[in-house]
């Protein structure tokens, strides 16, 4: 979920994750020999999308949104108080 809205969502990074987790259960026995062609196409069709979605090298990364600085730290006096 998106932490900002808690609206549904999903990128590339969780497309790539879902691919990297066919291949370890399949490289584990999890699919039964009848589930292995629709565990394959749907691996096929995840890779194809990762990469023709994937950013290019050569493209440069957006520039990140400019965050509010913070003013100079407020210098505080705090007075110890003495015992009684």
């Amino acid at each position: 979920m998106d932490e900002e809205n808690n609206e549904p969502s999903i990128n590339i990074n969780d497309l790539n994750l879902s691919l990297q987790i066919i291949d370890i259960c399949s490289e584990r026995g999890a699919f039964k020999g009848t589930e292995l062609t629709d565990v394959g196409i749907l691996r096929d069709k995840l890779y194809a999308f990762i990469e023709a979605n994937k950013p290019d090298e050569d493209e440069p990364e957006p520039e990140p949104e400019e965050v509010e600085k913070i003013p100079e730290q407020l210098e505080f006096d705090f007075k110890e108080e003495e015992e009684v």
